[in-house]
């Protein structure tokens, strides 16, 4: 109801005309109909939080919201971070990817990436792990593994401490959450020059 008042938390905003948004919202009119409700939840807001300074522009861009009413509040990992410091010494030959939505976070990417990788660094292994959503067509390597969803919040951790890279090489990606996990186990990442991960 209009006379309550709300807060928006977001990572991003559709815009209908950006070809590299999500697959699902590529149909023109869904998109159109999905950034006209949007404006409304925008309009009606009292304020808007954004998880980086690439959403409140966007958000300006595309529905010229005053960008009085949006501020960037930044995001954080969901897994806990630890306390210690991770030794770098101690991590491994792992190039670690974590995440769903395959196509659009560019695993298809990465793992033409191996080819080049694997000529100067013989022992690397590449560990993706989350649910291929898309169904892509990986060429099999045994550098490259496919482990599927971990629940186990210990294993997960586990990669992330022992590997050497993080690389998020998406098409779109708003931020993502599990850039700051990777960093919180001194994990450094790579990315693509996509939405706010740059920041």
């Amino acid at each position: 109801p209009s006379d309550v008042p709300y807060f928006v938390y977001t990572d991003s905003c559709c815009d209908p005309d950006d070809n590299t948004y999500p697959w699902r919202w590529r149909a023109p009119r869904v998109a159109r109909d999905y950034a006209k409700k949007q404006y409304e939840v925008f309009t009606n807001a009292t304020k808007i939080l954004t998880h980086s300074q690439w959403a409140k522009e966007a958000i300006i861009k595309v529905h010229g919201i005053n960008e009085d009413k949006i501020i960037t509040v930044g995001s954080g990992p969901i897994l806990d971070p630890i306390s210690e410091r991770v030794d770098f010494k101690e991590k491994e030959n792992i190039v670690l990817f974590v995440g769903g939505d395959f196509h659009r976070k560019g695993v298809d990417i990465l793992r033409k990436s191996l080819d080049k990788v694997i000529k100067q660094i013989p022992d690397v292994r590449y560990v993706v792990i989350g649910n291929d959503s898309d169904k892509l067509k990986l060429e099999p390597h045994p550098s490259f593994e496919l482990l599927g969803p971990i629940f186990d919040k210990n294993k997960l951790i586990e990669y992330y401490r022992k590997s050497k890279v993080f690389v998020l090489a998406s098409r779109f990606e708003p931020l993502g959450h599990v850039l700051w996990e990777a960093m919180s186990f001194s994990t450094p990442v790579i990315v693509a020059q996509a939405g706010g991960m740059p920041e």
